[in-house]
């Protein structure tokens, strides 16, 4: 769980976060000078996500849905691990 804690106070302090009002995805943030989000679900635990780019964690911030977008743009797509 410090991991955990690491990871999430790095990320409050960078780019972009965002609290959604989704049935997956309960928070979720993003620093463009390493190019990794971190995505806290629902029910699946924390992961933090490789390489990923800016213009996919702004679709994922202003998706209506941001549990389709992860679905059809993000997951499976990006290098990932655990950390929560």
């Amino acid at each position: 769980m410090a991991q955990h804690n690491q990871y999430k106070s790095q990320f409050h302090v960078s780019h972009g976060r965002g609290r959604f009002r989704s049935t997956c995805v309960a928070d979720a943030s993003y620093d463009p000078e390493s190019s990794e989000m971190v995505i806290a679900f629902q029910a699946r635990g924390t992961y933090q996500y490789h390489g990923v780019d800016l213009d996919e964690w702004e679709g994922l911030r202003d998706a209506a849905s941001q549990g389709t977008y992860f679905n059809l743009y993000i997951k499976d797509r990006y290098g990932y691990e655990r950390i929560g």
